[in-house]
């Protein structure tokens, strides 16, 4: 009797995600002064604006998951972007009943996935073209056997939709690694040159994701100094930080500090969430609507920490599960290709990278971030003469004009390796 052999779906990659908020690692040369500065906005309808909070609940539930698996001596990073990508694409082969499950854990309704396809796809062409100073990369890719043909409603949507890459994997396991391998690096600028390991996997679906910004104010390097820096675990570390009065969005609520940056051209933003109290315990009482507090702009002398942190491989699949997509990790995606794929070989997994120093442009302008219109001055948060970040907090670069999180890291150790 000839036994038929098991699918095993994509070492699903789930996503290569890279993001350097600052130019050092990758490209150091000055910005051409002769480039035109650019700066477009992406229009949103009420229903763009509608599937972006969806995007951003699982963004935050993800960091509300990372946060309860973290040791006292870990730091990690996360990019609910590109993590986001790569589920709408699989929700794409899943059945009618899994996949209304998973849009659940966004907070949309039905399984009708196409305004999320065209949404995200729209991202991905229009995000990278906001300005001519920050870049920011997205790509999709699905790699599977001859013998694994996808359905063809799939693959439709998967290139046409959210731009996805098909290739054909070959009998040569190395080979199939390096072009992997090429892939990644050639997607992420370099930055991540070992894609998730494809040998004895029918199919594997990638997204990587790739930012890299310019601060409006960068810091001189001359100002940076060690500094104490209070870990999670009460410990004491001298860690180097940057230092610079600067223009800056603050915002205090009564058990945290928020304070916003902009990238050059004021595309993006970073914003440090610094809690009073553990993060996991400050972020089991946030959700979407209010991970951002409200604030005002001012002057300030600020102090943070450089640092350079990286997550490879992580394990996506418990906090994906506590985001409430349990469907995703247990589906047999019989939508992607004929007999769908065996989900005991199904494994989700990230790498992401950030790095801070005090590299960018010398500013020419400020964008400012604080949007206080309606607010009385009673409720502005005063901006204080100095502002220091010398305890655990969260990072996030998000775009101002979708409210979408690229990247997010949590730190609550060390902050910083040798330099």
């Amino acid at each position: 009797m000839i036994m038929k052999s098991k699918k095993y779906l994509l070492a699903v990659l789930g996503s290569a995600a890279m993001c350097m908020p600052l130019c050092g690692c990758s490209d150091d040369s000055p910005i051409d002064e002769a480039d035109p500065e650019i700066s477009r906005s992406i229009s949103m309808s009420d229903k763009d604006r509608q599937l972006s909070q969806g995007v951003t609940k699982l963004g935050v539930n993800m960091l509300k998951s990372a946060s309860t698996h973290l040791s006292s001596s870990e730091n990690i990073v996360v990019s609910p972007l590109s993590a986001t990508m790569l589920a709408t694409l699989l929700v794409n082969g899943m059945e009618q009943d899994e996949a209304e499950a998973t849009m659940r854990a966004m907070d949309l309704t039905g399984s009708d996935i196409a305004p999320l396809n065209l949404f995200l796809g729209r991202m991905m062409d229009e995000m990278p073209e906001v300005d001519t100073r920050n870049k920011l990369r997205m790509a999709n890719s699905v790699w599977h056997q001859p013998s694994l043909a996808p359905h063809k409603e799939f693959a439709d949507v998967a290139i046409n939709s959210l731009k996805s890459e098909f290739y054909t994997l070959g009998k040569d396991d190395a080979g199939n690694q390096n072009s992997v391998n090429a892939w990644c690096k050639e997607k992420t600028g370099g930055n991540i040159i070992n894609g998730p390991y494809v040998a004895g996997h029918d199919m594997v679906v990638i997204n990587a994701l790739h930012f890299e910004g310019k601060w409006a104010d960068p810091f001189n390097p001359a100002d940076t100094r060690k500094e104490p820096f209070t870990c999670a675990d009460g410990s004491v570390r001298e860690v180097r930080m940057l230092r610079g009065n600067r223009h800056i969005s603050y915002g205090r609520t009564d058990d945290a500090t928020y304070v916003g940056m902009s990238y050059y051209l004021g595309s993006y933003e970073a914003w440090i969430i610094m809690p009073d109290k553990p993060i996991a315990e400050f972020l089991k009482e946030v959700d979407s609507d209010s991970f951002f507090a409200t604030h005002t702009s001012g002057d300030t002398r600020l102090v943070m920490p450089k640092f350079e942190v990286q997550s490879t491989d992580l394990d996506l699949a418990s906090y994906l599960a506590d985001a409430g997509m349990d469907a995703i990790l247990q589906s047999g995606f019989n939508n992607i290709c004929p007999g769908g794929l065996n989900r005991t070989g199904t494994l989700f997994t990230q790498s992401a990278t950030i790095a801070v120093d005090e590299a960018g442009t010398v500013a020419t302008g400020m964008s400012s971030f604080g949007n206080l219109t309606g607010f009385p001055d009673a409720n502005k948060p005063e901006v204080p003469e100095e502002v220091r970040i010398d305890r655990p907090f969260i990072f996030c670069v998000e775009h101002p004009g979708t409210r979408l999180i690229v990247l997010s890291l949590i730190h609550i150790s060390e902050p910083t390796r040798p330099y």
